[in-house]
């Protein structure tokens, strides 16, 4: 039992799984992309060429099979905050991971030919 909660403990202290790690990272970098655009189109940021072209090649970057590939079934569940759910319904989570990657690779494509300001 000893042996098993220093185990236990050494895993705590390691850290996060890796994938989980990165899963994460993603997510906030989709946030903080999908804030600029957002931000951009509400008219509370300055629109910025270079900055809708980045936030755009984030989002085409972390959707679709990137996406997928975040969310293997070992990694789902505490403590990663990763819903069971998405195991239940795997088809439909990697349709839809596959759908916003289609609609992120289009936007980054208009993003590369944006003007450099608009009215």
């Amino acid at each position: 039992m000893l042996s098993l909660a220093c185990a236990s403990a050494v895993v705590a202290a390691a850290g996060p799984d890796p994938i989980v790690a990165t899963r994460q990272s993603s997510m906030k970098e989709m946030a903080a992309a999908a804030k600029t655009i957002a931000g951009m189109f509400d008219g509370k940021l300055d629109y910025d060429a270079a900055a809708f072209k980045a936030a755009a090649g984030t989002l085409r970057a972390r959707t679709g099979p990137a996406l997928i590939a975040e969310f293997p079934r070992a990694t789902l569940g505490a403590p990663s905050g990763a819903r069971l759910e998405i195991d239940q319904a795997r088809s439909e989570f990697e349709a839809l991971a596959r759908h916003i990657g289609t609609l992120a690779s289009t936007l980054a494509a208009k993003a590369e030919r944006a003007p450099a300001s608009i009215t």
